[in-house]
């Protein structure tokens, strides 16, 4: 995929999440350190800025079903705003 693409499957992805989700719902999107700028960015629009980046730093490369390198990032977005 070529970078607008990528920025266009997530943008939708985000789009969907924030019209499926509760007003202040916590988002975890757990993704690839390599394509998450581009991510932070299509979910921004819809989901906001991030809350939080948090790693899983596991003991060995290949542990988890789809995220198999050493250290993976998980994005915690806040979802909608919440009415005041």
């Amino acid at each position: 995929m070529s970078q607008g693409e990528i920025s266009f499957f997530f943008a939708n992805i985000c789009r969907a999440i924030a019209q499926n989700s509760r007003p202040g719902a916590l988002i975890y999107i757990c993704m690839d350190w390599r394509v998450l700028p581009a991510l932070v960015e299509a979910a921004r629009p819809s989901l906001g800025a991030p809350i939080n980046i948090a790693v899983w730093v596991k003991d060995r490369a290949g542990m988890g079903g789809f995220l198999r390198s050493r250290d993976d990032p998980d994005l915690r977005e806040g979802g909608r705003q919440a009415p005041q």
